[in-house]
């Protein structure tokens, strides 16, 4: 028994260590030849030349952040744009403040929509492109904001110089404080999710675009009917939507956008079961990229055992625990053998993510943190989340009182 758990350890470190340098080495190729794959352009030249682009902002119950956000809009350089508020039947004051906002500035870019009741995100967005005017339609969460002024321009820079890239994403931030659940959250973007897509990037599959501030050609949202509501994820929805129609999609690592993650960990849970859920729903409703071209059904491959693989390591625990207590592996060996894995790893990954992405790097004991909190919290949400799809037993943007992300 003993011998075979130490085997199934070595086989899972030896797993976990490939594709972590492979999401390596891709990540670093996409640093490297960003530029050449995405040339500048001069926006101060004729405005009659840049296309008009709509930013959909879909807001519900976002009182705290809806006039930073928009405040955010309008102060972008880029001057052909419009910029759709779509409240989707608050019961708070977003609606108002939006109103407010309109008529303290005058802003002929500013449109205020409302749903009279609560419809779900996907209607609202969809709602704001039905009423969009842009060739270019940009997302962007109420509880987001550009990081700088000429990020928008960034953002569909490649949108306008490439006919044939049909939709970009930007590099998401979590806002800071001195929340210990929000410093986890950074380093969860910096760590995993931006290196993630810098890799797709390269293999031009990117699964998830996110809802957060992304950016798509209108005429290819309207070829796939717009935002579904059948799953719990319309952003990677729609994306493995677009890309299982051959369409290109980029990450757009130089366009920086921050949003307000979660504050409590009961929150950050419940964000985590809804994505975790709709992320199942989407795999499940685009099985036929199992049929696609071979990088993009190895990337989709590789997202179900991602999401499946972390409920093993409780059960490895488990198994290696017994074994010790029988007295069939020295502990003394696994524990050493397992921190020194876990703790290269995270280093590793840590270094490379931040140095990519020109950050200071977080101390060791933020690293430690991060690597335990997370071993433990997503087995646990994968759990949670099978648990709701057997049982249909699944929360919608409707049902929560406090919307995170």
């Amino acid at each position: 028994m003993g011998s075979q758990n130490e085997v199934m350890v070595a086989i899972i470190y030896a797993l976990w260590f490939t594709r972590l340098s492979i999401i390596a080495f891709l990540a670093i190729a996409h640093k490297r030849t960003r530029r050449n794959i995405l040339p500048t352009k001069d926006y101060h030249s004729s405005e009659n030349t840049r296309p008009l682009v709509s930013i959909i902002i879909p807001a519900f119950n976002e009182q705290k952040h809806i006039k930073q956000c928009i405040t955010s809009c309008l102060q972008s350089h880029y001057p052909q744009k419009e910029i759709i508020i779509v409240d989707d039947g608050s019961n708070d004051d977003t609606y108002r403040k939006a109103k407010k906002i309109e008529e303290i500035t005058h802003s002929r870019e500013l449109i205020i929509l409302q749903n009279r009741q609560n419809l779900g995100k996907s209607n609202a967005l969809n709602h704001g492109i039905s009423s969009a005017r842009g060739s270019i339609i940009v997302t962007m969460d109420a509880d987001t904001k550009f990081e700088r002024p000429e990020t928008l321009a960034t953002l569909i820079q490649p949108l306008i110089e490439r006919s044939e890239i049909s939709a970009t994403t930007a590099n998401l931030r979590i806002e800071q404080d001195q929340r210990l659940c929000t410093q986890l959250q950074d380093m969860e973007y910096t760590n995993s999710l931006n290196s993630i897509k810098r890799a797709h990037c390269i293999l031009d599959s990117i699964m998830i675009l996110p809802g957060a501030m992304s950016a798509f050609r209108r005429k290819d949202l309207i070829a796939v009917n717009g935002f579904s509501s059948q799953t719990m994820a319309e952003d990677a929805d729609i994306t493995m939507s677009l890309l299982s129609r051959g369409k290109h999609l980029i990450f757009q690592a130089d366009a920086i956008a921050i949003t307000a993650g979660p504050k409590t960990f009961r929150r950050l849970m419940h964000q985590r079961i809804r994505w975790r859920i709709g992320q199942f729903q989407c795999l499940q409703k685009h099985s036929s990229m199992c049929n696609a071209k071979p990088i993009q059904r190895l990337i989709y491959v590789d997202q179900i055992v991602a999401s499946l693989m972390s409920i093993a390591t409780p059960i490895l625990v488990i198994l290696l625990w017994l074994s010790i207590q029988a007295g069939e592996i020295q502990i003394e060996r696994v524990i050493l053998a397992s921190l020194f894995g876990l703790l290269f790893a995270g280093w590793f990954n840590t270094a490379l993510c931040y140095q990519l992405d020109e950050r200071h790097y977080p101390n060791p004991l933020q690293i430690l943190g991060y690597i335990s909190f997370f071993s433990v919290f997503n087995p646990f949400i994968t759990v949670i989340a099978i648990h709701h799809l057997l049982t249909s037993q699944t929360p919608n943007w409707r049902s929560r009182s406090t919307p995170e992300n």
